[in-house]
Parts: C-alpha cells; structure tokens; sequence
C-alpha cells in the first residue's frame, strides 16, 4: 500500500523524538513530504500500515528519514535536495527488482509480459528490465539508471564525486537515462561521463541513434 495521510500521525508519533535534535521543532508536513518522496523513490519497499502503528522503530526507514531534513529558520524541515540525494543512492542498489511481479499492472518487465503471453516483437525495454540485467551482471557500482533530468544527474555525478574524493585519478560513470518519461513508452540513452580531477576536466560519450534536443543537450552539458 502506497503512503497515504492518514499514516503521517502515526509516524510523526513513533519517530518525531529520533528525527529532532533537542531543543528543536518538526513541522508535521515536513514528515509528509518526506514520506511521499520515500515511497515515490523506494516503492513497494516500505508497509506504511506497520510503520505508522509498530512503536518498534524500523531502523532502516528511520536513517533514511532523518537525511529528508535539516535546520531551516529554527525548525527541523524537510530539505529536498538533501532528500532526493540520499534517495538516489538508494534507489540505485537494484536487488529489489530481481523477483517477478505478476500484479504490476503499470509498468511490468518482459519477464512478467513473456509469462502472461503479452510479449510483442515492438515491446521497449522498461526500466525493471535494464535494472535486473545490471543486478544480473554485478554492475550496480558501475552503471548508475536514472531519468532524464540535470538535477538528479547532478545529485548522481556529486555521489561520485564524494566516493572518489580522496582518489586524484581520472574516472568515468557510466549512465543510462530515460529520455522520454511517458509512461509505457521510455526511449534510452547511455552516457559515459569522464571526470579528470587533475585536470579538472569533465568530457562525456554519448551512445544513441535518438537524436537530443537542445534542451537535452544543455542539460548534458
């Protein structure tokens, strides 16, 4: 079941203690934003019911609460760009799309398509299949998914840039992005961006017979 309002009484109940330093205050719609950006980035991973009436705290849920906030005019509020930074990562490790999912109506993989005999030879690749093949083939720590979009690639390159900052060699992230986010219908693009530290030089590959926009390409650069 999807985060809904009436689950937010019972988690600001359970966790407000934990996420307020001393001394500080929460607003309730700062949880409630939270909350809907946890359960649009980590779907299904999460049982809003038992997490807004179990007084035992899930300790995984309740770290990535409290990197949702931080001090803004003398509260504790929900910070965004902190938020969707820690989200990223964890949406990144993949292993939770291995298992198949015969009740994904929306968007399931070609798994799921082959074994309700919906296969089609025009069928696109959906972002579960790209997922299961990284998980498949060990490369979560290489090649990072992520839509079409310079603040979550940015929050992306910064991730990497942190995990290599003690590291001056040159090194590259591997990407693949979601041009078009219409549902049912996501066209791909696989960017090699290249990060010279010494240098403080950034160049990038692209691989894709679409052709970009502008717009997109601005936002690459």
């Amino acid at each position: 079941m999807p985060f809904q309002q009436s689950h937010l009484e019972g988690i600001v109940g359970i966790y407000k203690d934990s996420l307020c330093p001393e001394g500080m205050n929460i607003k309730p719609d700062s949880v409630n934003h939270a909350c809907l950006l946890i359960d649009s980035y980590l779907e299904n991973i999460f049982d809003w019911d038992e997490l807004s009436h179990n007084p035992d705290k899930n300790e995984y849920f309740e770290s990535i609460l409290k990197d949702c906030f931080s001090a803004i005019d003398g509260f504790w509020q929900f910070d965004e760009l902190l938020a969707r930074n820690r989200l990223l990562i964890e949406q990144q490790k993949v292993d939770r799309y291995i298992s198949l999912d015969l009740s994904n109506v929306n968007t399931p993989g070609i798994q799921e398509k082959y074994l309700k005999s919906q296969l089609t030879a025009d069928v696109p690749l959906m972002e579960v299949d790209i997922k299961r093949f990284i998980s498949h083939t060990n490369m979560q720590e290489t090649i990072k998914v992520s839509e079409f979009n310079s603040q979550l690639i940015g929050l992306l390159l910064h991730h990497e840039r942190l995990k290599n900052r003690a590291n001056n060699s040159p090194y590259s992230i591997a990407m693949i992005l979601n041009l078009n986010m219409e549902e049912g219908n996501p066209k791909w693009l696989s960017v090699v961006i290249n990060i010279n530290p010494i240098s403080n030089k950034i160049t990038y590959e692209i691989n894709t017979a679409l052709k970009l926009n502008p717009e997109q390409e601005s936002s690459i650069e």
